[in-house]
């Protein structure tokens, strides 16, 4: 569930450091730029909401299509 509140979001506890995984893949692959509030809240997210099984298998997936399109 997202609730947005004067342009800022909100969501579930659980997908909170997918959402900062995301944002920091972001930063690395196309230069998006942090506030150091941003970063060190995504950072905060990524620590309380660790890499998950489902995101692992899915990382797996995604990796072998695009080994499997690469070759």
């Amino acid at each position: 569930m997202t609730r947005t509140l004067h342009n800022l979001v909100y969501r579930v506890k659980n997908s909170r450091g997918d959402i900062a995984r995301i944002y920091f893949y972001m930063q690395d692959k196309y230069g998006l730029e942090f506030t150091d509030e941003t970063f060190y809240l995504m950072k905060y997210w990524n620590e309380i909401d660790p890499v998950d099984e489902w995101e692992k298998e899915r990382i797996r997936r995604i990796e072998k299509i695009q080994d499997e399109f690469i070759h």
